[in-house]
């Protein structure tokens, strides 16, 4: 859900750009002339654009809501083992990388004050380099202390099952893990895993691009001459 995306940006762009294919049929056949099939076809043609957009900006929507709620579940569901003991977690420096403006309920954030906690927290990004390839870990941390925290350095408790989900370990200062994180080579020799390798390449965008438009003019264009 973090760190591979290709799948699901694929077939959103190929099916962005299908009602453009059907629209370009339509000006293509326009140039021809018209007549009264040919414009009663046009008319249907241009509904299904329509019908198609609205489909794909609801379809996206519904998506990618669904796919928050399973990693905040997920993240909750691996932070709770973690806390609790019921894994064994490997520990890694992450640097925080964004915050998702995602809420969760679960609140027993370990290390931190429980004024602090507040009624909710809030789903944060980190880069983890040094525990295999590097990737993307989401953790859960309480607002007021997320403010400030973009690049900060945090020790984590890594979920040894779970891959994307990880807890912040308050036991070691921001400090001191900005120090090790600085000194260690990997992190000056490995770069984050980047939002080209996280969508598949930027090339394979293009190319479903592409199709979805090819696709939609060949099925606009057939629609025009059964029609």
């Amino acid at each position: 859900m973090l760190n591979d995306l290709s799948s699901f940006t694929r077939r959103t762009l190929f099916f962005q750009m299908l009602p453009f294919g059907l629209l370009l049929s339509v000006i293509l056949a326009s140039r021809a002339g018209l007549d009264d099939t040919t414009l009663k076809a046009l008319l249907v043609i241009l509904v299904a654009f329509l019908v198609l957009e609205v489909a794909w900006c609801v379809g996206v929507i519904v998506v990618t809501r669904r796919a928050d709620r399973r990693l905040i579940a997920e993240v909750e569901r691996g932070s709770r083992e973690i806390v609790e003991g019921r894994v064994h977690p490997r520990t890694a420096i992450g640097r925080v990388r964004r915050r998702r403006v995602k809420r969760s309920k679960w609140t027993s954030v370990p290390g931190t004050d429980p004024s602090e906690r507040g009624a909710y927290t809030l789903v944060v990004v980190l880069d983890v380099i040094g525990d295999g390839p590097p990737r993307m870990v989401a953790a859960l941390l309480p607002p007021a202390l997320i403010l400030g925290a973009r690049k900060q350095f945090l020790s984590l408790k890594l979920h040894p099952e779970m891959p994307e989900v990880a807890v912040v370990d308050f036991g070691v200062a921001p400090q001191e893990v900005a120090q090790t994180a600085n000194a260690d080579p990997q992190w000056c020799r490995e770069r984050p895993r980047g939002n080209r390798l996280v969508v598949g390449g930027y090339l394979a965008l293009v190319a479903a691009s592409f199709l979805g438009m090819v696709a939609g003019a060949v099925f606009g264009s057939a629609a025009l001459i059964l029609l």
